[in-house]
């Protein structure tokens, strides 16, 4: 719930000013900030397609480990502090991401009747998603993810005074202003 909150507050507030938003719109070389909707999800999707190579997966013998945990609170709480755990929901995640990316661009066809709006909103709902950084930083911690498939400008400001859950936190959000602000005015439904 608070997740949704937060995408309502924050595309209530965005979208209320968005001529002032209009200098960021500004179309970055590289097309990783394109305004231009099918622009910016090619520009994304191999970055977040080799971000989700390199995230391991888990086994059905750690899935089940996972479920049988969640039957007392104590173990369960043990449970969603494991690497098993962050390694599951970093996977969801991404897969997400990379799902959403996949139909924006136009590679794979939507499963579900959604507006082009409602994918590209869903998308940056995905993006808010607090717990995503955790589990990505969590990953590189344990040395289960290199630092170096992390999209780099989710990693941008990661150093000894701004943790590295922080700064991918900080710019997925950003990423997800942008396509609040100046992806979804372009989209045509």
């Amino acid at each position: 719930m608070r997740n949704v909150t937060s995408l309502l507050f924050l595309s209530a507030s965005l979208l209320s000013g968005a001529e002032a938003y209009a200098e960021i719109c500004a179309e970055t070389p590289d097309g990783m900030y394109a305004a231009n909707p099918k622009m910016f999800a090619e520009a994304w999707l191999p970055q977040i397609e080799r971000l989700y190579t390199a995230l391991p997966s888990i086994s059905p013998r750690e899935e089940q480990w996972l479920a049988a945990e969640s039957n007392d609170p104590q173990r369960h709480l043990r449970a969603i502090r494991s690497s098993t755990y962050a390694i599951k929901e970093a996977k969801l995640d991404v897969g997400s991401l990379l799902g959403s990316l996949r139909v924006l661009s136009e590679h794979v066809k939507p499963a579900e009747a959604m507006s082009a709006v409602e994918r590209w909103a869903l998308f940056a709902y995905t993006l808010i998603d607090d717990d995503a950084a955790l589990h990505l930083a969590r990953l590189v911690t344990d040395n289960l993810v290199e630092r170096s498939t992390i999209p780099e400008r989710w990693i941008l400001w990661a150093g000894p005074d701004f943790p590295l859950d922080d700064s991918i936190r900080a710019e997925r959000t950003n990423l997800a202003r942008h396509v609040l602000v100046c992806v979804i005015p372009q989209v045509d439904d």
